[in-house]
């Protein structure tokens, strides 16, 4: 009596083939534990001087969350149209560093005393 190695009725797989994992379509890049690089970061995301970077206030940290705000805003509306500029990393990019520069926003000082989160 020979193996089959055809479609076996019962179950719809093949016999004697060895199962393989799902394709993965989508995954979600996992975030790294590398410490946010504001100075190497910004400038690849959205258009910001040296001047802008290196301004560590308070008026200056929530200019930045401003138009990060902004940038991501545009961005998913690109994402929502469709349109063939969205990109998933810049997306993902933009949410990290707003989370970011909103924690560091709220550790800046306020007259010499520091808010909470």
């Amino acid at each position: 009596m020979a193996k089959s190695l055809g479609p076996d009725t019962a179950t719809g797989t093949l016999r004697n083939a060895p199962m393989s994992p799902p394709p993965r379509r989508g995954t979600i890049p996992r975030a790294t534990n590398a410490p946010w690089d504001r100075t190497r970061m910004l400038p690849r995301l959205i258009a910001v001087g040296p001047e802008e970077l290196a301004d560590l206030s308070r008026e200056g940290r929530a200019a930045i969350v401003r138009r990060l705000l902004r940038a991501l805003r545009g961005e998913r509306v690109r994402g929502r149209a469709g349109h063939w500029s969205y990109s998933l990393d810049r997306h993902i990019g933009l949410v990290q560093a707003l989370a970011a520069e909103r924690a560091s926003l709220a550790a800046t000082p306020v007259d010499g005393r520091t808010m909470r989160a």
